[in-house]
């Protein structure tokens, strides 16, 4: 059995190499990941390591174990994304394991290896992956497990053991850490084992069950609670984090928009993924042979509705927000091999079998959300040729840079700069109305002249109308050049300040 396992284990491994490599831009086959929200985590992430504290020094929004993560990357790789790319390796190895454990609840052992690669090609090749290194990518495995703990018991007919509760309970904890919103799937976790211990009449072992959840969480809270306290930090840690989170990011939007996004993120850009997810999901609900127990069809549901509503709520919605929803795909993989073992006859699965690999491993390239960016040169890249324009006209051995009025464009890294002395380094999604002071402080430097070089980006259909940041912009620095991505249909502009200011 150990023997087994360890094959599968190293199996997964390859295999996520293989999906990694071709589906993230952290992968080496990239100089650079083009992700906004990739460059600030790896920006906090090494600023940690200089001393720096997150929140206090530098204002961004994710959780603090997620910029832990990306400090560990850079001791890896201080320069560029290998490390990130070591840590998805690992991240999506764990996930597909989990995949096969879920699958194994409900098909035969030859199955769930088959269902683990399937499910795991759908989650990387999704519009939603949005080229690698997300918060929802690394927890989605912190997701699955307690799915698959859930599971398990639900068609065991019997309650996660103490150590189980404590398990998830730092599960959810990391998650917590991470991103909050995506805590939807233990809230209903949680609520679901209580109510199913109650309902057993065993009173005190539900209160314990659910301290030892708690008492989870808590052991991953007290290393970021001593951590900010012993920086002085605990007040930006909640402000940001949480109350910007709550109160300042999210939006009232209206159902009319909600269903638009509804249609146009999911169904559309997600089609293959958000199809197996609902279908599964579905299939589990009505039928009643797709499992042994009807709480287990409780469970599915349940907390895929808990995870989805928590998720948008807020009534925000980018791309990668539906990563997390992407371990329910392993449902609809697991309905349809059932519905091919069913159908197929021996002889059509002996060739099947044979052929299934050939094609997955052709579908890779043309699925992955990286494919554009395949051979093309470093020349291409606007960081990189701003980093070549900087390096020819600094005239000071620092550079000093201002990623000015949009998310980090990956050109701090690129560049070498020191980030600015201000903890608002880029401009996050947060209107001026709410966050007044992180767009002053940024119009401040550029009319300071604090640093030598800023970069401005527009979206391309912009050109024609388009204003300046701020007036100082153009009568304290000159422009030294500009570069567009099409593909993401960003035009970028390099300013250097005039030798006389």
């Amino acid at each position: 059995m150990k023997q087994q396992t360890c094959k599968r284990l190293l199996g997964f491994l390859l295999l996520s190499f293989i999906l990694i490599t071709t589906c993230s831009m952290a992968s080496p086959l990239f100089p650079l990941h083009t992700g906004v929200d990739q460059n600030c985590f790896l920006t906090v992430g090494k600023a940690m390591l200089s001393g720096k504290v997150p929140y206090r020094d530098l204002y961004e929004q994710k959780g603090p174990l997620l910029y832990g993560l990306h400090a560990l990357a850079a001791l890896v790789d201080s320069n560029g994304f290998f490390g990130v790319y070591l840590l998805e390796i690992l991240n999506l190895t764990w996930t597909l394991w989990l995949f096969s454990r879920m699958a194994s609840l409900f098909l035969p052992d030859r199955l769930e290896m088959p269902a683990a690669a399937l499910s795991g090609l759908v989650t990387v090749t999704a519009y939603c992956f949005s080229r690698g290194d997300n918060a929802e990518e690394f927890c989605l495995p912190l997701v699955l497990y307690g799915l698959y703990a859930m599971l398990r018991c639900t068609e065991a007919g019997s309650l996660p053991a103490g150590r189980v509760h404590m398990l998830c309970g730092i599960f959810a904890g990391m998650i917590l850490w991470i991103k909050f919103t995506m805590l939807g799937f233990y809230i209903v976790w949680v609520l679901f084992f209580f109510v199913e211990t109650i309902r057993q009449r065993k009173y005190r072992q539900a209160i314990g069950q659910c301290l030892l959840f708690l008492g989870g969480m808590l052991l991953t809270a007290l290393p970021w609670l001593v951590y900010f306290a012993y920086h002085h930090a605990l007040y930006d840690f909640f402000y940001v984090y949480f109350y910007s989170n709550i109160f300042l990011y999210s939006r009232s939007a209206s159902w009319i928009l909600r269903i638009g996004g509804v249609l146009v993120q999911d169904v559309f850009h997600n089609f293959c993924m958000t199809a197996l997810c609902l279908g599964g999901v579905l299939y589990f609900m009505l039928a009643k042979t797709s499992c042994k127990q009807k709480t287990t069809r409780i469970a599915i549901t349940a907390t895929y509705v808990g995870l989805y509503f928590f998720v948008f709520v807020g009534g925000v919605r980018y791309r990668y927000y539906l990563l997390i929803m992407a371990g329910y795909c392993v449902f609809g993989v697991i309905a349809l091999l059932r519905l091919w073992s069913h159908m197929s006859g021996e002889r059509c699965k002996r060739m099947l079998k044979l052929a299934l690999p050939v094609l997955y491993g052709l579908a890779i390239y043309p699925a992955s959300n990286c494919r554009y960016y395949f051979g093309k040169p470093d020349s291409y890249y606007p960081q990189i040729q701003f980093a070549e324009l900087i390096q020819q006209n600094k005239r000071q051995e620092e550079v000093s840079l201002l990623n000015y009025c949009f998310l980090d464009g990956g050109f701090y890294l690129e560049s070498g700069a020191r980030l600015p002395d201000t903890r608002f380094f880029c401009r996050l999604n947060i209107p001026s109305s709410q966050l007044p002071q992180m767009y002053a402080e940024q119009d401040r430097i550029v009319q300071q002249g604090e640093v030598e070089f800023v970069v401005v980006r527009y979206r391309l259909r912009e050109h024609l109308w388009r204003k300046e940041p701020c007036a100082a912009l153009t009568e304290r620095y000159t422009l030294l050049g500009t570069a567009s991505e099409p593909h993401d249909a960003y035009q970028y502009e390099l300013y250097q300040l005039n030798p006389e200011t």
